[in-house]
């Protein structure tokens, strides 16, 4: 699964999933664009690569022919990473973005799934840091790193890990708990 995907992100891992598709012929990804206005355009774009997209909105149309799902509507992510076992979570590889990159990881991490992520995450450091010492969520500097560290993980064949929910649950009540307690303060 590709989430909170931007302009360009899309292509990219569209062209990851090909090339792994070369030994992987049972792949199957989906893309869950940041802003599913660009949706049509990326169909398009996807559709270009001679890759059979379907979209989310029309899940009958799903077969054993289908490459990406593409998910045209909000407030859906959590079904879509409860059947994924590894997240890349997008804005994390665009360069451009260095000051304002990254999205919010924790709702594929809770439900398990191994994360993914490029450099530029200025916006959730500290979260990736505490994923990253989980080892829950792994850096990569490329697309090309990106499919070589997916590759990996499916050689391992890792089942997804429910006790990270669990650590991930008591991080952040404890960080509600030491808030509110500053808050009460001023109360």
């Amino acid at each position: 699964c590709a989430a909170s995907t931007h302009s360009n992100e899309e292509i990219l891992c569209a062209k990851m999933y090909l090339k792994i598709k070369e030994n992987y012929k049972d792949i199957f990804t989906i893309i869950i664009p940041r802003h599913i206005s660009r949706v049509h355009k990326i169909q398009k774009e996807l559709s270009n690569l001679s890759i059979n997209v379907v979209l989310s909105s029309d899940l009958s149309k799903v077969n054993n022919k289908t490459d990406i799902l593409l998910v045209d509507s909000y407030g859906e992510t959590k079904k879509f990473y409860n059947i994924s076992k590894y997240v890349f979570v997008g804005k994390s590889l665009i360069e451009s973005l260095i000051k304002d990159g990254g999205q919010n990881p924790i709702e594929p991490a809770r439900l398990g799934c191994k994360i993914f992520h490029g450099p530029y995450v200025s916006n959730f450091l500290e979260i990736y840091k505490y994923l990253g010492n989980l080892n829950v969520a792994k850096e990569v500097n490329s697309f090309n790193e990106l499919r070589i560290s997916l590759v990996e993980e499916f050689e391992i064949n890792k089942p997804k890990n429910p006790q990270i929910a669990k650590k991930i649950e008591a991080y952040g009540q404890n960080v509600l708990n030491n808030m509110t307690l500053e808050i009460k303060k001023y109360i």
